[in-house]
């Protein structure tokens, strides 16, 4: 999925670096301000002094080494680019030892040495002049990309100008890009090997469940997967502050996030170290705040849609055993183009009410859902709060929901998948996906390990006892509440009448 777009994200971050570097943007005459250990950098030219990104800049020269061309190199190759003051054509000096050094993942760069045999720092190899043009320009777009993205608040920079220029998709994708390079996500990650995609029809209908079997993810520890958070919010597994570009910490080091404001709220947005497919990201609220499903955190949910409507924004619940497993922190899981079952799902007939602005539809699927749409963003995340509270009121704790939210054209659509925490799927199911089921399995879409052994193979070979197991297994964990059809109608009765 990603190599369809990554040629041509290259091309436009090393444009925007090179263009940033040039014009002054990162230079004298420019300050920035923002989060004290994380900053939001904000251009301001009526202040004086060195900009905070270029100190950022010569901090990590002095501390590793220049990809500029003034040291540690025996030539200079020149890569022409199209942007300077004033329109015309520029050279940008590149470091020729330096551009072509292993990064550690795929790509010629990781495996080509160009320094010459009288290079001050002892390597060996062919002359950098002898690649292509081509070559040497990806080349220099890898480099000053790499060293734009190594410190955080470099990078944060360099992500807002994307975002500025080319908006938030362009941005996640350049990030996640960031992660790759970096080393932070896990080495073969971008691997299509790495991915078995799997689909199970059902013969007698249009239902169509999926499955993924991420062979990477499966070596991801559940101890940490289920860490639970500390009271000191510096112990969180999600706090900005305690993760990002943690000094010492082997994966953590390399984390880089994009902090951004939804809804007057300040969040930020980064990949989890096993993503569950490519383009999977975690949306946190900067504030160590417990999960809340309520109006406002809808509203912010539902602007990042606004910004990225080729993302859906899921959630997990706001409590252990429904998916969540960092309910102390705030958070939603961002999935690319995610169209799983429940999303495909038809309404059943004769549940379905509209006010005109409003459409609530029961769906007919395995786990008790409704689906919410409108175009009125104000109006929907109402009524999704609303439906989630009167839902979770009826018997706390046990009660909670997973939801799906997309933005399809002008419509936002929420899919509320109602959860109750004493029903579990079957044993026949477990053997197949023994972790607890989330978001992501209620709504169609099994994350599984590699498989442990021969039976488990035969099993997801299987077409229709594959189907059959997922609808008994979103059966039993539907709510008892919905096997009287009554509740849909009492739910939507209590917004419609009462207004709220």
């Amino acid at each position: 999925m990603l190599q369809a777009f990554r040629s041509v994200l290259w091309v436009f971050i090393f444009n925007i670096a090179v263009v940033s570097l040039e014009v002054g943007a990162f230079g004298s005459g420019v300050e920035f301000a923002g989060l004290p250990q994380l900053p939001i950098m904000e251009p301001s030219s009526d202040l004086e002094g060195e900009s905070y990104f270029q100190k950022a800049m010569n901090r990590y020269r002095q501390d590793h080494y220049n990809y500029w061309g003034t040291q540690r190199h025996t030539q200079t190759d020149r890569v022409e680019h199209p942007y300077s003051r004033g329109g015309g054509r520029s050279p940008l000096l590149l470091s020729g030892s330096v551009a072509l050094r292993s990064h550690g993942h795929g790509g010629a760069a990781s495996s080509t040495s160009t320094a010459s045999s009288g290079s001050s720092d002892g390597s060996s190899g062919q002359s950098a002049q002898s690649g292509s043009p081509s070559d040497l320009k990806r080349l220099a777009m890898r480099a000053v990309v790499k060293n734009l993205a190594t410190r955080q608040e470099a990078a944060q920079y360099l992500l807002q100008l994307i975002d500025t220029r080319e908006g938030l998709p362009a941005t996640l994708k350049a990030l996640y890009m960031f992660e790759e390079e970096l080393g932070y996500l896990k080495a073969g990650w971008s691997d299509p090997q790495a991915l078995e995609w799997l689909s199970f029809d059902d013969p007698g209908s249009d239902k169509k469940y999926t499955a993924v079997i991420n062979h990477v993810r499966t070596e991801y520890s559940k101890s940490h997967l289920h860490g639970k958070s500390e009271p000191d919010k510096t112990k969180c597994v999600l706090c900005a502050e305690y993760n990002v570009e943690q000094a010492g910490h082997e994966q953590k080091q390399y984390l880089r996030v994009y902090h951004f404001d939804l809804n007057g709220v300040r969040y930020f947005i980064q990949a989890p170290p096993f993503p569950y497919q490519p383009l999977h990201f975690v949306l946190i609220e900067h504030a160590h705040t417990p999960m809340h499903l309520d109006h406002h955190s809808l509203l912010s949910a539902l602007e990042f849609l606004d910004r990225a409507p080729e993302f859906s924004l899921c959630s997990n619940s706001d409590i252990a055993g429904a998916g969540s497993t960092v309910p102390a922190h705030h958070h939603f899981q961002i999935l690319h183009d995610f169209k799983p079952a429940v999303t495909r799902s038809n309404v059943k007939e004769g549940f379905q009410q509209s006010n005109g602005i409003l459409t609530v539809s029961q769906m007919d699927y395995p786990l008790a859902t409704i689906r919410l749409e409108s175009s009125d963003r104000e109006e929907i995340a109402r009524a999704v709060a609303h439906v989630i509270k009167n839902w979770k009121q009826r018997n706390e704790p046990r009660y909670t929901v997973n939801f799906v939210a997309r933005k399809e054209n002008d419509d936002y659509r929420v899919w509320v998948m109602f959860r109750d925490l004493s029903l579990k799927p079957p044993e026949s199911f477990r053997k197949v996906k023994p972790e607890n089921m989330g978001f992501i399995e209620a709504a169609g879409h099994l994350l599984l390990s590699t498989p442990a052994d021969a039976t488990i193979e035969e099993t997801l070979a299987n077409n229709h006892y594959m189907v059959e197991l997922i609808e008994e297994a979103l059966s039993s964990i539907s709510p008892d509440a919905f096997i009287d059809e009554a509740i849909f109608w009492e739910l939507v009765t209590l917004y419609f009448v009462r207004g709220l």
